[in-house]
């Protein structure tokens, strides 16, 4: 293998047509971040259909690696995307059960259907796992477990990430009094369900996560030795 010598400075057209390409592809990227976290969503509204909460266990899995191997303001945006989509959801399937209800008509806004519920708890899943992926990494870069070094910075960001949603969105319903504190009952009954779904969640994204993080490195890797060798850097 022969290193090629300094690259030939590119002309002015060269550089539009790098810029224009490099925004192309970002935007595809982002385009196909946006559509599988719509598809882990649609997911898990079916598995959970017909309960008062829903679960976000294949949501996580799609969107806690695409927070870890981003850069902090794609990881935001993933968040973003994976709360207007709730959002909408809110206002196009209202877990609406006689009984055993979370909306009701006077408090529907108060619910999924309002943004400090439905959105900002998931950006802030795509900031919470994007910097704590980062500073973990950091810390165990030097372990002599390849376990550690590999995969545990992934599997303690993807349960903080679990933890965030799930903690930001039942204060987030606390606090727009969407749970009245004065059926102690119904309280209990939600938070039940937010347990238990948060658990599932751990559990899948701890299982699930650490093996499509590598998986999408392994990928990268692979990519940017071809990369490479198109680009000239190296030469056979």
């Amino acid at each position: 293998m022969i290193m090629s010598g300094t690259s030939p400075k590119k002309t002015g057209t060269e550089v539009i047509m790098t810029t224009t390409v490099n925004r192309t592809k970002k935007i595809t990227r982002l385009a196909i971040f946006a559509a599988l976290i719509l598809v882990g969503l649609l997911l898990d509204t079916l598995i959970t259909f017909g309960t008062p909460v829903k679960i976000a266990a294949v949501t996580l899995c799609v969107l806690i690696p695409l927070c870890i191997i981003s850069s902090l303001p794609e990881a935001i945006y993933c968040g973003t995307v994976f709360g207007i989509l709730s959002l909408l959801r809110a206002f196009i399937m209202p877990n609406i059960i006689e009984g055993l209800t979370l909306v009701t008509a006077d408090n529907f806004l108060r619910t999924f259907a309002n943004p400090l519920v439905s959105v900002v708890p998931r950006i802030m899943i795509g900031v919470v796992v994007n910097l704590s992926s980062k500073a973990l990494r950091k810390t165990f870069s030097k372990s002599n477990k390849e376990f550690v070094r590999n995969n545990l910075s992934t599997i303690i960001s993807g349960v903080l990430g679990v933890i965030t949603n799930t903690g930001l969105v039942f204060l987030a319903l606390l606090g727009m009094n969407a749970i009245t504190s004065s059926d102690f009952e119904f309280i209990k009954f939600i938070a039940g369900f937010f347990t238990l779904f948060m658990a599932i969640e751990i559990v899948v994204v701890v299982t699930v996560v650490p093996f499509v993080v590598a998986g999408i490195n392994r990928a990268k890797g692979a990519g940017a030795t071809e990369m490479e060798i198109e680009s000239g850097k190296i030469k056979e």
